[in-house]
Order: C-alpha cells, then structure tokens, then sequence
C-alpha cells in the first residue's frame, strides 16, 4: 500500500493510507455477496506518551455488514502536539476520494460495488471539531435539535450549562446546510461534500459516552456523593449496594472486567458502567433507593434496555423515546436544576438513532 504523506511546522505531520487499498484487501467478492459496501467511520485523538502534549488522530473505518467478519482499518493519521489545526486540512484527501466511491463505486476482482457511508461514531468534542459546530458547553450546543441552553449556578456556586427544554425544533439536512441557527456553526464543514449524507442523523450519538460514562456515571455518582437529598443514598444502603456488586461472580466473558468495587469508582470503565446499567442494576438498587427515585431510574433502564436489543428495539422505539422524554422532564426533579446537562438532554434524541 502506498501512503502519501506530508508534513509542516504548524500542521504536524499526516500519512494518508487510502479507502480503496484497504477495501481491495480486506473484501473478497468470493464471500462478500452483497452489491453494496456500507463503511463506518471513527475518528479521535489519543494521547501518545505520559508528560508530553504529542497527540495521534487516526481515521479508521469499518465495513458494516452482520454478515461479514472484518475489522477497522486505518485510512489516514495525523500526528502534532494538538488536535488538527484545520478540520478541511485534515478531512481533505478523505473527502475527494469517499466522493469518488459513492459517485463511481469500486472494482474489486472484476465485481462491481456501489460505496455508501452509514455515518460518524465518534465523541462529542470530535463531532463538534469534524461539523464545525459549537462544543458541549455551547448555548447552541446540541446537534440534535435547536435548543438554546441556560447558565445555572450549582449548590457550589459554580456556573453550569443546562439544556431544559424537551419541546423543542429538530434540526434537518436542509436547515444544517443553510446554516439556519447561525450561532450553532463555527464554520463551514467539509462534511457536506460527502454526496447524498445527512450531516445530522449521519453523527451517530455515542452509547459509550452518553450511557455509560455520561449519565450513568453521573447518577452513581450522584447517589454515592451528590449533594442532593432527594437521591443520595445513606452510608448503610452503600455499604449494601458495595457488598451486593462484590458478590457478583458469574459475569459472562462478554464484559473484559469482572470487578465491580464502588470504592474504586473513579477508575470505572465503560463495560462496567454498561454492565451495571443492563444486568445488576434493577435488582441491585431495588432495596437502595427510595421508591421514586428508584421508579424514575426504571425509565431509564427499561428504555435503555429496548434500544439496545435487536428484538425489541425497532418494535418499541417510540415507547423508549416516550420513556426517555419522561426521565429527561423529571431529571431535575431528584438530581438538581443544574443537572440536565448535554448528555441527559440528549438522550431525548437517543431513539432516532435506532
């Protein structure tokens, strides 16, 4: 595979790799008997060392198929001491030839594939870099909708941005493209040069970081530690929840870690916190929380539940987005008015996305 690369004082340096070599290895037509290639793609920055600012942004992506066994290959990467300076700049080589895919399609062994681009999955600050948009701390932060967000101060005196509304006016391809809301973009996206893409439902929201280590992170954290008497829990009811999750030996191999200790909550990962979400939470808590609090969890979890599961998911979408819609209304009622944050007001969205 021959990688084109260049590199300047301001920019860092950059490799780009290509979407047509990697599809000529990795597809088969032999065994890939679908017509149409559908490619996911994720883009973030890691940190590369301890003590230094050196970051690594790779574009990976990954043909989506059920039916396929493949892995994510690596299209291009960027390397600097930031995130790139410049979003077209950086998306520009991916862009000119993922227009030419879905224009032309590709030839793989004499068969003909038409390329389709199913959407982004990526972080918050990432999304809000590759659209040009305002980031999660923004009055017109959310990507979803045009909710504007207000200023609270918390119990601690410090400012905080909340998103209450859930009326609210979707945002569509049309209204993106045009820029309706001026004060959500902070640019123009190279994005929309991708042919016949919805720059809206083509970002994906992020299970992983909305979830999980968004608001269920935060509602853990919120019975443990909060500062709101409506929720927070006593020092014997955590000492039963701590010794119950102890207890839990026979978690299936699908989840990596096993450990389950609420003194060590800070290091928690996502597969812990979807973990506690799907499977223990429900009995778990049942004795910990007062009944309301405990109630008004159950909407979570049981629309969480849906949307996760092939079976239920497309059959009961509106009743998870009509579950959802009622734990975002009452979310102030148990955790603060400071509490809807960008994560809680998105989960409002979360249904369109399945």
């Amino acid at each position: 595979m021959k990688a084109q690369s260049h590199r300047d004082k301001e920019y860092g340096h950059y490799v780009y790799f290509g979407i047509a070599e990697n599809l000529k290895r990795i597809i088969s037509p032999t065994v890939y008997n679908k017509t149409t290639i559908k490619l996911l793609i994720n883009i973030d920055g890691m940190p590369l060392f301890n003590r230094s600012n050196q970051q690594l942004w790779p574009i990976l992506m990954l043909v989506f198929d059920p039916d396929y066994e493949s892995t994510p290959f690596m299209v291009a990467a960027f390397c600097g001491k930031s995130k790139p300076n410049y979003v077209n700049k950086f998306l520009k080589e991916c862009i000119t030839e993922i227009r030419g895919l879905v224009e032309d399609g590709i030839d793989i062994e004499e068969v003909h594939f038409t390329v389709e681009i199913l959407g982004f999955v990526c972080d918050t600050p990432a999304r809000s870099f590759l659209k040009c948009c305002k980031g999660h701390g923004g009055f017109y932060a959310c990507e979803r909708c045009e909710v504007k967000g207000a200023s609270i101060k918390n119990p601690r005196g410090n400012k905080k941005r909340i998103y209450a509304n859930i009326n609210v006016t979707l945002r569509t391809k049309r209204s993106f493209l045009e820029q309706y809301q001026k004060e959500h973009h902070k640019g123009w996206s190279p994005i929309v040069n991708i042919p016949e893409f919805d720059p809206i439902r083509g970002f994906l929201l992020d299970s992983m970081h909305l979830m999980y280590i968004g608001v269920m992170k935060l509602l853990l954290e919120a019975w443990l530690f909060g500062s709101n008497r409506e929720a927070k829990i006593s020092t014997s009811q955590r000492t039963y929840l701590r010794n119950t999750l102890l207890k839990l030996t026979n978690v299936p191999d699908d989840f990596q870690r096993k450990e389950y200790d609420l003194d060590n909550l800070s290091n928690w990962k996502a597969t812990q916190y979807r973990f506690f979400l799907h499977y223990s939470s429900v009995g778990c808590l049942r004795k910990v929380l007062r009944k309301d609090v405990y109630e008004h969890f159950m909407l979570f979890f049981v629309a969480s539940r849906i949307l996760c599961s092939s079976e239920l998911a497309l059959r009961y979408t509106e009743v998870a987005r009509s579950l959802l819609r009622k734990f975002v209304y009452l979310f102030p009622t148990f955790y603060g008015k400071d509490s809807q944050n960008i994560n809680v007001h998105n989960l409002i969205h979360l249904a369109d996305d399945v």
